[in-house]
């Protein structure tokens, strides 16, 4: 009965009981044509179906030839698509545009206002929802259904552009029957402008008087609430507070290396800089590779841990690569990444590279006490503050905030004897029940980007690389009371 219900779906239906179109009930006018996206899926004739589709110029229409449906396109049919505003007296020449939609690649007739009150071109076609791929003179645009799919489908579950584009291709011809111009360069181009405005518009920066212009180093982060911020959620008094409480008003962070999120190197390909690089959780690009140039030389990081084969195995195999891997300071409570708190490694874990990260992600910190969950912390710490000195001013911790350290509780048992007390979370009073070990959550949520990252030029992949970490703390945000809820019972036993 189902499979009876589906063939009837791709038949004629109750047309065939009729000898007029439906809508209209002319005499003599049957009804051929049929909307495959519209609800009732009824036949009626060309008229009726223009008619119906002034504001639908995206759906697809089958005709019945008398033996078959065959595919016809609106625009083939005479549907005109005005832009600009109602009943303009003065128009434009009709032109033809591509439109990107989810049910397939659309051609359609376009008409631009053309009066004195018409806007830019751009402008009319954005103010319909569809994103022109060109600023002059634009003949592909992608619809803001589109980009809002495409652009949470590769937040949750990491699809690639070339997948989805290629899955809309199929959806306008999946025979192989009809030519599809190739419109994966330009989508690439759409949603990385996207994801950049995205990140604006949610910052609040549409309705900020220094516009784009005026937006200031990390600001586009998503600031954890559970963290310690002074003005924000912190008491007016907690200067004063005694030492015995300081606990209560410290900063728990977690440092790491993820070596799957590499950079393919490309010679001789065009620059690809980034369009928010340094306003989100990427640190600013220039000031970072400028102090990397003193540290060239600089040997990987000797460390006691018995997890040294593992990072070793992982940073050999950076032949042609320009970027082995990210370092990362975040919350070590909730996981959310620092402002500023993530940057590019060109080989293992070096001190230059991580020191420069996780400074960076304090440079705005006032609090007294910082506690840093890192797996090398026992090497890292030695000549720390010899390095600390060479770091750029604007990363120089405030000398009234204390770092100290610990080692997560899952690496603990890979180092010597003499960590083990020394730098236990176990030991260490107002830790609770942290791990240190919620970075390696991030690496688990973001690696599944890692092979579409690798291929992309140095800025795509940086405003990327933001963007899904960006909805990363977006969802940890909007989990945390239920987060908390949960953990209740374990504070209380």
């Amino acid at each position: 009965e189902f499979l009876d219900a589906l063939l009837r779906y791709d038949g004629r239906g109750d047309s065939l009981l009729v000898s007029s179109c439906p809508s209209c009930e002319c005499p003599g006018i049957s009804g051929t044509y049929r909307c495959i996206k519209c609800f009732d899926h009824q036949m009626v004739c060309q008229d009726c179906c223009l008619q119906r589709h002034e504001n639908l110029p995206l759906h697809h229409i089958n005709v019945w030839n008398g033996a078959f449906f065959e595919h016809m396109n609106l625009a083939a049919m005479g549907l005109r698509v005005y832009l600009g505003h109602t009943n303009c007296p003065m128009k434009k020449e009709p032109s033809l545009l591509t439109i990107i939609h989810t049910n397939g690649i659309h051609r359609v007739v376009i008409i631009f206002c053309g009066c004195g009150a018409a806007i830019h071109p751009q402008h009319q076609l954005l103010r319909r929802g569809w994103y022109p791929a060109t600023i002059h003179q634009p003949s592909t645009c992608v619809t803001f259904i589109v980009l809002n799919h495409f652009h949470l489908q590769t937040l949750q579950s990491k699809l690639s552009a070339m997948h989805f584009v290629t899955a809309i291709e199929r959806e306008t011809d999946n025979m192989g029957l009809v030519s599809v111009k190739d419109r994966y360069i330009s989508f690439l181009q759409m949603i990385h402008e996207w994801r950049h405005l995205m990140m604006l518009k949610r910052a609040g920066h549409g309705h900020d008087g220094s516009g784009v212009k005026g937006t200031r180093a990390g600001e586009l982060a998503i600031l954890c609430p559970a963290c310690p911020h002074p003005g924000i959620n912190m008491p007016s008094d907690w200067e004063s507070c005694p030492p015995s409480d300081f606990f209560l008003h410290r900063l728990h962070i977690a440092a790491d290396t993820n070596f799957h999120m590499k950079n393919r190197f490309k010679p001789g390909v065009h620059p690809d800089p980034g369009l928010g690089t340094g306003w989100a959780y990427f640190v600013e690009n220039k000031e970072y590779k400028e102090f990397l140039l003193g540290y060239v030389s600089e040997k990987d990081i000797s460390t006691c841990s018995g997890l040294t084969a593992l990072d070793l195995a992982n940073t050999r195999k950076s032949m042609g690569l320009h970027v082995t891997g990210v370092g990362a300071s975040v919350c070590a409570h909730q996981g959310c990444i620092r402002p500023l708190g993530l940057g590019d490694l060109q080989k293992g874990k070096q001190y230059s590279n991580m020191d420069f990260i996780i400074f960076s992600s304090l440079r705005s910190c006032t609090l007294r006490s910082v506690l840093l969950s890192y797996d090398i912390f026992c090497q890292w710490m030695k000549k720390q503050q010899a390095r600390h000195a060479k770091l750029p001013p604007m990363l120089h911790l405030n000398p009234n905030t204390k770092l100290t350290g610990v080692i997560p509780k899952f690496h603990l048992p890979a180092h010597k004897q003499q960590c083990h007390t020394k730098y236990s979370l176990n030991l260490r009073p107002g830790s609770g029940c942290t791990d240190g070990e919620g970075i390696e959550r991030d690496w688990a949520n973001i690696n599944p980007a890692a092979l579409s990252t690798k291929e992309m030029g140095e800025g795509s992949r940086h405003d990327t690389i933001d963007d899904l970490f960006g909805d990363w703390n977006y969802r940890k945000v909007m989990g945390l009371g239920k987060s908390l809820l949960h953990l209740i019972p374990c504070t209380t036993s």
